[in-house]
């Protein structure tokens, strides 16, 4: 994506005073981005129905999704600790797989990577970001809305309709 060329690295400091840098993943990095996705999604290995599509993907899946769209990873004091992917669509840039490993979670890192996708939302001229979540993980559905995120719809699991999908969207200001 030409368009994300130059854009900043985000350097500022997580909750704890850690230095927190986010930046586009390189295409190269795929194995980081699913190294640190699949360590974050563990949590819900077998607590979940049906297991997250997060902890199935191979490598190859999430180095499609990132030629179709993009990533981003997070380094704490030079470790790997969080990363999400996105993809532009006609009017919106969705974002998945937001992933931050457990050891590190609570420090402001999601915040911060969400802020990060905004500015590549909108480089890439887009005014509203779009994700997505179990409603049987509430607090997932609150951090979003604590983060302006307003829920647009619930639709059911395609593997298990008896678990509904929260979609949200943020809409953006322009820069």
């Amino acid at each position: 994506m030409s368009a994300l060329e130059g854009l900043p690295l985000l350097e500022t400091h997580d909750r704890t005073g850690v230095p927190l840098k986010i930046r586009i993943a390189l295409q190269s990095e795929a194995a980081t981005v699913m190294a640190v996705m699949t360590r974050a999604f563990a949590v819900y290995a077998g607590q979940l129905e049906p297991e997250p599509g997060a902890l199935r993907e191979t490598l190859k899946d999430v180095e499609l999704a990132m030629r179709e769209g993009g990533a981003i990873l997070a380094e704490c004091a030079g470790i790997h600790c969080g990363s999400a992917r996105f993809a532009a669509e006609a009017n919106h840039l969705y974002t998945g797989r937001i992933s931050v490993l457990p050891e590190f979670q609570h420090r402001g890192i999601a915040t911060r990577m969400l802020e990060y996708l905004a500015t590549v939302a909108q480089r890439l001229g887009l005014q509203e970001i779009r994700l997505s979540s179990r409603s049987t993980l509430p607090q997932n559905v609150a951090f979003y809305l604590a983060r302006g995120f307003e829920i647009v719809e619930r639709v059911p699991h395609d593997a298990a309709p008896h678990v509904d999908v929260v979609k949200f969207r943020r809409r953006l200001t322009p820069e």
